[in-house]
This record gives C-alpha cells, sequence and structure tokens, in this order.
C-alpha cells in the first residue's frame, strides 16, 4: 500500500512540473524567430494605426538585422503601400525605412 500511495504521489508531482510555464522553462523560439518578432515590436510602435501592420518577406540578414516590408493605414484611414525597413539590435527602437534604391537589405 505505502508503494502505491508514493507512486502516486511522484505521478502526480511529475505531472504537475510538466505544467509549469515559468522562467526556468526553455522557449521554442529560435533566436531567428526572436530578433523578427522584436523588430516588428518596434515597427509598429511608429505607426499611426499599429493593429493595420501587414509584414512580408521578413527576414533575419546577419548579425542583429532584420529587414522586410510593412504596409499599415496612414493619418487618412488608407494603407500607403509596402515601405521596406531595416532593424538592429544594436539600437532597439530604431527603425530605418529604406528607399527603393538602397541596398541595405538587398
Amino acid at each position: 500500500m505505502k508503494v502505491r500511495t508514493v507512486m502516486v504521489y511522484l505521478c502526480s508531482v511529475l505531472w504537475l512540473a510538466g505544467c509549469d510555464k515559468g522562467p526556468g522553462k526553455a522557449s521554442t523560439e529560435s533566436s531567428e524567430d526572436r530578433l523578427i518578432r522584436m523588430a516588428k515590436e518596434a515597427v509598429t510602435k511608429n505607426l499611426k494605426d499599429p493593429s493595420s501592420a501587414d509584414f512580408r518577406n521578413v527576414r533575419w540578414v546577419s548579425g542583429g538585422d532584420v529587414c522586410g516590408e510593412v504596409n499599415a493605414k496612414n493619418s487618412f484611414g488608407g494603407y500607403a503601400g509596402f515601405q521596406r525597413f531595416s532593424w538592429t539590435i544594436i539600437v532597439p527602437d530604431h527603425v530605418d525605412y529604406l528607399s527603393d534604391s538602397s541596398t541595405k537589405c538587398r
């Protein structure tokens, strides 16, 4: 009887330990995905209507650089068209909007 009680206790503890989502738990997000998420957050902070942001061609380039394109609503409520952007982890709050002739993210 004691062995059964101990087994039930151990199984319960292991089951509850698997439910932990605390800071000690390893994340399944890759470092590239994390950088892309951080870049998108920085870009949306600069927009008039952050909830309207539509991203495409977002990719990790090298080091801590992320490049992509974003389309969002402007002050008049219309979409402005896709604009190229560049973001770096070195200055996380700064986003460069690139001209069509820029070769930074090609």
